[in-house]
């Protein structure tokens, strides 16, 4: 599924809606040059096979299975900022996302033209001073 275009940096929170199936919710945390701070940095992601390996006795051949596929963990970078939200904004958003952290529900992470879903297992918040 192609992510939103320009520029646009988007986690949508999704509820399940059967087994496998995902809609999206109305909570969704945007980033954009034009409307807050965007990302920062590039965004690395990779994408690996499950597999269960056995090696039998007095074969020459490994037998591996392939149990399915998961885009392994990542870290993406960026920040919520007044100078460009609004006074109160950047905290707003961060209480806001510690929410959506809180209760574990699947994501979609959406940029340009790439888009993967999972959960946010961890975050870390840095904070100035207010002024």
């Amino acid at each position: 599924m192609p992510g939103p275009g320009g520029g646009e940096f988007v986690i949508t929170e999704l509820q399940r809606s059967g087994p496998g199936q995902y809609v999206d919710t109305p909570r969704k945390f945007t980033w954009s040059a034009r409307e807050r701070s965007a990302p920062e940095d590039s965004w690395q992601f990779s994408l690996e096979l499950r597999t269960k390996r056995q090696d039998y006795p007095g074969s020459d051949d490994p037998v591996e299975q392939v149990l399915g596929w998961n885009f392994k963990p990542f870290t993406l970078k960026g920040r919520w900022d007044d100078r460009y939200m609004g006074a109160g904004a950047a905290y707003e958003e961060w209480y806001n996302f510690e929410a959506l952290i809180k209760r574990g529900a699947v994501c979609r992470f959406e940029f340009e033209q790439v888009a993967v879903q999972g959960l946010i297992k961890n975050v870390e918040f840095t904070y100035r001073r207010a002024d």
